[in-house]
């Protein structure tokens, strides 16, 4: 069941399979859940309120049907509080609501919002719940700026407010914010110096100096140029992709590179390299693992003094082997007739072979206890694989996307697999 908007009594009625829920901000803001009884309890939703593309479509159509009682709730927010809220991709409702009963969080989301957007959800930071986190917002709401740093976990300087102001709310995400805080923790002065040099800080620059494998590798330089980057902008491909990378090197026992990136370009190449050596070494290692079943097999049929137990065998290793891959979670977006979800082991291997990847290496991203990726078959408009992550509040991005070879793709072709994303952008969070 698809999610399903309709206006009631001056609500937003929110509806799925698995919930009904209802918001207002006027004449004060209100979200509420129904329970299996009818009755309706307060709730914070922590997806997107406001989408990122707020009344025209990513093409430039205008709100269709469907969503024109979202368009409407939309519209009764004041535009000011809107426009700060809109950018950040998931928790939107705490900003929303403490925008509309706080003139003090109302006046720090219009300075700082990134590090108000952080402060009303404060619950995510400091491990209680969104309802304490409501009132703890209030609570401390005359604070200082650098006295809400503190509060939260972050150093209590000025340093620290210019480095929120810094950040797009676009790349803010309250689990990447929480590496932040975490890599502040261990070498601010470090951290703080390696920043200081950005005049604005996206996803990309976040994870690159967060991730305790990644920041050893860059640059300066490369710093500068994933700042300038539109697509490292709300979440860092680059850096995802590198961290894989690694991963399969480190599994394969391969070489690392040991020495920093200087360019974007360098990145690409060694990843693009490492796949190919990847794909050798799987090579062998399943040349390995079959002559080894071989030699099982043969084994075992001379112990017995017959063929057929050795088949026997083989077949019994080859339903184990598959039942490890077997449990292959369903695609979290539909597909189409152009967008095709891989939804087997088998079709992934498959997919690597017709496209010359080493994607099935994705197989543990897609089956493993976070389930944080998918990937997908592209036919139209050209030949691609690609492969969507999920990030904070269970808003999917798109990671990497390939021609064949791990060629690059024409520029309609990412426009086209974003305009998919974003049809899919209001329901993508569900459940609460």
């Amino acid at each position: 069941m698809k999610t399903e908007f309709t206006s009631e009594d001056g609500y937003l009625h929110i509806s799925t399979h698995l919930y009904r829920m209802r918001l207002a901000f006027a004449p004060k803001p209100v979200a509420q859940q129904q329970d299996s009884k009818g009755r309706w309890h307060e709730c914070w939703p922590d997806v997107r309120i406001i989408p990122e593309n707020y009344g025209v479509g990513i093409s430039g159509q205008s709100a269709s049907s469907h969503e024109a009682p979202l368009q409407l709730f939309v519209d009764s927010i004041p535009q000011e509080i809107r426009e700060v809220v809109r950018p950040f991709a998931s928790h939107q409702w705490l900003l929303l609501q403490l925008c509309g009963e706080s003139d003090r969080i109302r006046d720090l989301a219009f300075a700082n919002p990134v590090l108000a957007y952080v402060f009303v959800n404060n619950h995510e930071m400091r491990g209680t719940t969104a309802k304490v986190g409501h009132t703890l917002a209030l609570m401390h709401a005359h604070q200082k700026q650098r006295e809400m740093c503190q509060w939260l976990g972050f150093p209590a300087t000025q340093a620290a407010v210019r480095l929120f102001k810094k950040i797009h709310p676009e790349s803010a995400s309250l689990s990447g914010l929480r590496l932040l805080r975490g890599a502040l923790s261990v070498d601010s002065d470090e951290l703080m110096g390696r920043l200081a040099h950005c005049k604005m800080i996206n996803a990309g620059v976040l994870d690159f100096v967060t991730n305790s494998r990644l920041k050893a590798l860059v640059t300066p330089a490369l710093l500068k140029e994933i700042e300038q980057s539109e697509e490292e902008k709300q979440a860092s491909a680059l850096s995802e992709q590198l961290i894989h990378c690694i991963h399969n090197l480190v599994h394969y026992g391969l070489p690392l590179f040991d020495r920093p990136f200087r360019s974007i370009s360098q990145i690409e190449q060694f990843i693009e390299n490492a796949d190919r050596e990847c794909m050798a070494a799987q090579e062998r290692e399943n040349e390995r693992q079959a002559a080894l079943q071989e030699a099982r097999a043969a084994e075992i049929a001379h112990r017995r003094g017959r063929n057929a137990p050795a088949e026997q065998w083989r077949r019994e290793q080859r339903r184990r082997d598959e039942q490890t891959k077997a449990n292959w979670p369903p695609a979290p977006l539909p597909g189409t007739d152009a967008i095709i979800p891989i939804s087997s082991y088998g079709m992934l291997r498959e997919e690597g072979r017709m496209q010359q990847n080493c994607i099935s290496s994705y197989w543990r991203s897609v089956t493993g206890a976070q389930r944080n990726a998918y990937v997908y078959r592209m036919l139209e408009p050209e030949r691609a694989t690609f492969t969507i992550v999920k990030h904070s509040g269970n808003v999917w991005h798109l990671s990497q996307i390939k021609a064949k070879s791990n060629g690059r793709v024409k520029p309609a072709t990412r426009a086209f697999v974003r305009e998919w994303l974003y049809k899919h952008s209001l329901s993508t969070g569900l459940p609460f």
